[in-house]
């Protein structure tokens, strides 16, 4: 019959009466690796651990060196790196960490990026092709930052990351990177140029980066002068297509850009697309509009409210005003033509 296994507390009654309970049960569980408290298993590590402790070769303070010297040495043990695998053969620690230190150094290296990563760092956008990082610390910034020549991969980091967040925009298709900060309108590219228009407007920042539809609304969000960027760009060849448009204004409202456009005297007000909504119904004489974009248009006595979404204009009476047109005045109008 198979010899029937003792209790870890009889076996610590009965080999490790020496050393008090409390002290055997931490370094029983300082060996993940062979023992197991729960299933009363004491492993080769444990009791390699519990005779230094016996002989003083050993103090508890060093148990999470142990921990980790141990990982080590049985993977490398497993991978048939090292000469000696007997662990009678190390009295002590530091005599195991010299056996161990050339594979020490490539843990460290891989478990701090991985601490770095989980805790220093964080995945704010990703999709198929780009993933979007904010490193926390300066340590965050010089691993994502790898390979750039940003000043924020060094003595910058804190300067900027004061201000505002920085976002470490990565292409995984093509391992380019890019840097945004919104607080300094700064969008760098991988070797400190900054990404920005030329005089034609063209190609928007969110092109330069061939931003997928994913990272392109991520951005307009976080960014929104982005945005306009692209509107700027996207509709000025069309507008160079119009040369009777003598004056036009662009009018972001609720997600959308529209236009007023003066044409011959004649003024109309455009979408998106260039579809005329409002034609001579928007004859005036000057056009304003409040700080919410929304266009107020006067002619002779009269003040009008352009819905830019259904494209109506509600005409009041220039000196009696109702609740709504009372509230435009009060939040104030800038004049654009």
């Amino acid at each position: 019959m198979p010899k029937r296994s003792l209790p870890i507390s009889e076996i610590q009654q009965k080999y490790y009466s020496s050393i008090a309970e409390e002290d055997f049960l931490k370094i029983v569980a300082t060996d993940t690796i062979s023992s197991n408290l729960q299933k009363d298993k004491l492993g080769k590590y444990a009791k390699w651990l519990l005779n230094m402790y016996k002989r003083k070769g050993l103090k508890l303070e060093d148990l999470y060196k142990a921990a980790t010297y141990i990982a080590v040495f049985d993977k490398a043990a497993k991978m048939n790196k090292l000469i000696f695998i007997d662990l009678n053969r190390y009295k002590s620690l530091p005599a195991m960490y010299r056996e161990i230190k050339p594979y020490m150094k490539a843990k460290s290296t891989t478990e701090k990026l991985r601490k770095i990563k989980a805790n220093e760092a964080e995945k704010l956008y990703e999709d198929e092709a780009f993933v979007v990082i904010y490193p926390k610390t300066k340590a965050a910034s010089r691993l994502y930052g790898k390979g750039t020549q940003w000043c924020t991969t060094g003595s910058q980091f804190q300067y900027y990351n004061k201000k505002g967040k920085l976002y470490i925009i990565i292409d995984k298709r093509t391992g380019k990177k890019y840097q945004f900060h919104r607080e300094t309108e700064s969008y760098m590219d991988e070797e400190d140029e900054r990404i920005s228009m030329n005089e034609d407007r063209e190609p928007s920042i969110l092109e330069k980066i061939n931003a997928t539809n994913g990272l392109f609304h991520y951005l307009i969000t976080e960014f929104p002068y982005l945005l306009e960027d692209y509107f700027g760009y996207s509709h000025l060849k069309i507008l160079k297509n119009n040369p009777a448009w003598e004056n036009y204004c662009e009018i972001y409202y609720d997600g959308q850009v529209y236009y007023i456009v003066k044409e011959n005297s004649y003024y109309a007000l455009y979408n998106a697309h260039f579809e005329e909504i409002i034609g001579s119904p928007l004859c005036a004489e000057q056009i304003y509009v409040t700080p919410t974009n929304q266009p107020v248009v006067l002619k002779s006595n009269y003040t009008g409210i352009c819905d830019l979404n259904t494209g109506a204009i509600r005409w009041g009476y220039k000196g009696i005003v109702d609740k709504e047109m009372d509230w435009m005045r009060r939040e104030g109008m800038r004049i654009i033509y």
